[in-house]
């Protein structure tokens, strides 16, 4: 039988209903030093794909995808699960703070352990991504404002403005951290309470993986969708989501700078 299913077999049971009552063994944590150094060195990544994703695919393209100065060991710890040693911490950060990523368009996610975590245990729900937010009206363009725009999106976690707190250009970027479990925003209105005009914000967003062109969600294509199949079709969602340039080319991001935690 598979390990993981046997796993969550072994959860569903509770262990309180187990005829093995021995105490849990515990362990003193400075008896853990060595795998907490070993662990503070390593993601976890998920590939969201339908098919199983071949390790010598990964191993092989992990690298160039991240960019990396230093060799990975990187080691299977389930159905497109994989465990990363970072041999260079810059490559680590590199890894965590500047996606999002994708292996063959199929969206990876990256995320530290911690403690007593499983991978298992790991939440693997939420990507930091930059929006371009195109037709705002330009007494809007201000860091303020901005943020709350990107706080109907998800968490924001940085806004791209001049040192006056301005936004400059054909459109105002901000990067927000997203459930990928819920759809993507196309659109949102605005007004103000002393005029009945509204104005449609277009959201693009950058480097965006694969999503589904029904459901709006990442991690699986159209292909794969679970809607009813009689709405399957009616294409919902639409390619201006992904960001271009103004050759048609998709757009490189800038990269932004890991916060300063390390």
């Amino acid at each position: 039988m598979d390990p993981d299913k046997v796993v969550r077999l072994v959860t569903a049971l509770k262990l309180s209903s187990s005829p093995n009552k021995d105490p849990p063994i515990t362990f003193e944590a400075d008896s853990l030093l060595i795998g907490e150094q070993r662990i503070g060195r390593c993601l976890v990544a998920k590939v969201f794909s339908s098919k199983a994703v071949n390790h010598e695919a990964f191993v092989n393209q992990i690298p160039r995808i991240l960019q990396a100065t230093k060799h990975i060991e990187i080691g299977v710890l389930g159905d497109n699960l994989f465990l990363l040693d970072f041999k260079s911490i810059q490559d680590k950060k590199r890894a965590l703070y500047g996606g999002p990523w994708n292996l063959f368009r199929d969206l990876i996610i990256f995320r530290e352990p911690s403690g007593m975590q499983t991978p298992n245990m790991m939440s693997f729900t939420e990507i930091s991504i930059w929006i371009q937010c195109y037709n705002l009206p330009l007494i809007f363009l201000h860091k303020d404002f901005l943020e709350k725009l990107g706080n109907h999106l998800g968490v924001v976690e940085e806004i791209d403005t001049k040192e006056n707190g301005f936004a400059m250009g054909r459109y105002a970027r901000v990067k927000v951290r997203i459930d990928i479990s819920k759809p993507l925003k196309q659109h949102i209105r605005l007004s103000l309470a002393s005029d009945e005009d509204e104005v449609f914000v277009i959201f693009s967003y950058e480097r965006l993986p694969d999503f589904c062109y029904n459901c709006g969600i990442i991690g699986h294509s159209f292909r794969n969708c679970d809607v009813d199949p009689q709405e399957k079709g009616k294409l919902n969602y639409i390619s201006w989501l992904k960001a271009v340039q103004r050759g048609g080319g998709r757009v490189k991001s800038r990269q932004s700078s890991p916060p300063n935690t390390w």
